[in-house]
């Protein structure tokens, strides 16, 4: 629509750990009007109060970051993270359609059955083996079904500034003396938020349609154990206070044995903007 502000970049989920790194990334950018609206801002599950803000705001693109993302809680109670990671990108895409407005989404590689022994194709099948993913998947071809001027961005094991993660509990709990425990039997790639960050903003500016995936280049992917000893290392604490352990023995939601995506898609766009896992996981470190 001719009257959509194409300086106006509209973006939820802003106090999440994506959402957070996007909105300092945009605005470092003065010609860029950012919208960031939180939770209590804008409730995405409310389809009602997503049409109208979409309609009074008339953004040029909104990049969706709100998203519960806890793997635990979702397997045990569905209904919350299916109305955000489902009904909550259905509303956003019904707004999205009515006002012209393009849409950035991010998705998951636990949409995934995680039995490959390669990388991802952004159009492999889908057989998400836990709640979170079929909430992940829900919200893919609902935003599929309604609007095609989307970009879908999946990604890796993500870590970053705002919210709970992996590497900042084994970072601290490294720095304590304390030991720490971590799968040595699924395979994935360590992301920093703040590349994720990056990716999205620069396919948004190119308005890219589709599916692409994005993570640091893990090659063929790297174990949380892996991960959690490169920490130990980057920290100048010893290794052996990682105890590496089966999955199954964290007594937890399943994870895909696998969830590593294939980058070539985004790396023929923009290969200057995927780095290698432990040089991001080194800088986020040194707070660089």
């Amino acid at each position: 629509m001719t009257d959509n502000n194409s300086d106006k970049i509209m973006v939820t989920g802003c106090r999440g750990m994506v959402g957070r790194a996007v909105v300092d990334l945009l605005r470092l950018d003065g010609d860029r009007e950012v919208v960031a609206l939180d939770r209590q801002a804008l409730d995405i599950t409310d389809e009602k109060r997503v049409v109208e803000a979409v309609g009074d705001l008339r953004p040029g693109a909104i990049i969706n970051a709100a998203a519960r993302t806890d793997i635990d809680a979702a397997e045990a109670d569905v209904h919350v993270a299916l109305a955000v990671n489902g009904r909550g990108v259905r509303n956003l895409a019904l707004a999205a359609e009515r006002y012209h407005v393009f849409l950035c989404h991010f998705s998951c590689a636990e949409v995934f059955e995680g039995k490959s022994s390669t990388p991802y194709r952004e159009w492999d099948d889908h057989w998400p083996r836990s709640r979170y993913g079929e909430s992940k998947d829900a919200g893919e071809k609902m935003l599929a079904a309604i609007w095609d001027g989307f970009v879908l961005i999946r990604s890796g094991w993500l870590y970053g500034a705002g919210r709970d993660n992996f590497v900042d509990r084994a970072a601290a709990a490294l720095r304590a003396g304390e030991k720490v425990r971590a799968a040595g039997d699924i395979i994935g790639a360590p992301t920093y938020a703040g590349d994720l960050a990056a990716a999205a903003i620069t396919l948004s500016d190119a308005r890219a349609r589709g599916y692409y995936h994005f993570s640091n280049d893990a090659g063929d992917g790297v174990s949380p154990a892996e991960l959690a000893r490169e920490i130990a290392r980057l920290t100048g604490m010893p290794e052996t206070l990682v105890e590496e352990v089966r999955e199954a023995d964290l007594e937890r939601a399943p994870r895909p044995a696998y969830a590593v995506l294939r980058l070539e898609k985004f790396r023929e766009m923009l290969p200057g903007l995927v780095r290698p896992w432990r040089d991001a996981l080194a800088a986020y470190l040194s707070g660089s």
